[in-house]
């Protein structure tokens, strides 16, 4: 764990953008220029989660995508209903970030943290030091969305998700083609328990490259040159990220009483290419 004297706030003044990519969309600050919309946060950017038990996370580095939206499609389809109530998202008093599933009497409410209008990143490092949950039908996710274009044109990249089973992990890119049809490469595998401990998800981006890794391992790399010459490159752009907890409808444990997973994050950090 890192040092907990490093201080939970922007290490100099960020640039604050705008995102399109999503209806929700938080604005960026008004008098932002075109220039730095472009170019995202300069400086490294770390949230250690320190805190006092039940605080929210810092509003200056995150806010709350809200409500029942995102369902999924018909082979993955979504339950989950996203709060920022104190029972899905807080701070645990133990310098961790609590991101909640909780089944209720109506249904599945969850969180939905994003850096979005606040800490729009492009080229560098973006880094997070999470304990997943691994309960059947929990699907976590750590990942980014392009902060300029709607949804796909923006670009994702799901740094890790966690689909079902905190022993198979899969990290995906995901963009356009020249048509305007969605496409997908990922790399997907099975590892040992990682609900057991504390583990670091990391993406770098450069131009025209993305590499996605766990802890000191890469899990899949990609270049703009090893698309499909219908696959456009969407990703090098300023990009948000996104923690959150889904549940899928069709997977969801089937014994009575109450059902509840919980995601720690210990830190997350953006460190921009030099």
């Amino acid at each position: 764990m890192l040092a907990r004297t490093v201080q939970a706030v922007l290490v100099a003044v960020m640039v604050l953008t705008s995102s399109a990519c999503q209806a929700t969309a938080v604005s960026g600050a008004a008098g932002a220029s075109r220039a730095s919309r472009a170019s995202g946060v300069s400086r490294v950017v770390f949230d250690d989660f320190n805190g006092a038990a039940g605080a929210r996370p810092d509003p200056r580095l995150w806010g709350y995508d809200l409500g029942a939206t995102w369902r999924g499609d018909r082979d993955n389809p979504l339950s989950q209903t996203y709060t920022d109530a104190p029972g899905n998202v807080r701070l645990d008093g133990q310098g961790h970030l609590v991101i909640q599933a909780v089944r209720t009497a109506a249904g599945f409410t969850s969180a939905r943290l994003v850096t979005r209008g606040k800490v729009d990143m492009k080229y560098g490092t973006v880094s997070a030091r999470i304990k997943m949950p691994s309960t059947p039908g929990i699907q976590p996710a750590f990942w980014l969305l392009g902060a300029t274009e709607d949804w796909p044109r923006c670009g994702e990249i799901d740094v890790i998700e966690m689909p079902h089973r905190a022993t198979h992990w899969a990290a995906t890119i995901t963009g356009i083609t020249t048509r305007g049809h969605v496409w997908s490469r990922d790399d997907k595998g099975e590892s040992a328990d990682l609900s057991r401990d504390f583990h670091t998800y990391w993406v770098t981006r450069r131009k025209d490259s993305i590499t996605i890794g766990l802890d000191d391992r890469i899990l899949g790399s990609w270049t703009r040159d090893s698309l499909a010459p219908d696959q456009v490159w969407v990703f090098n752009v300023p990009m948000y990220a996104i923690l959150n907890i889904a549940v899928t409808a069709n997977r969801l444990p089937s014994v009575p009483g109450p059902v509840q997973a919980t995601m720690l994050v210990d830190w997350v950090r953006y460190a921009p290419a030099s």
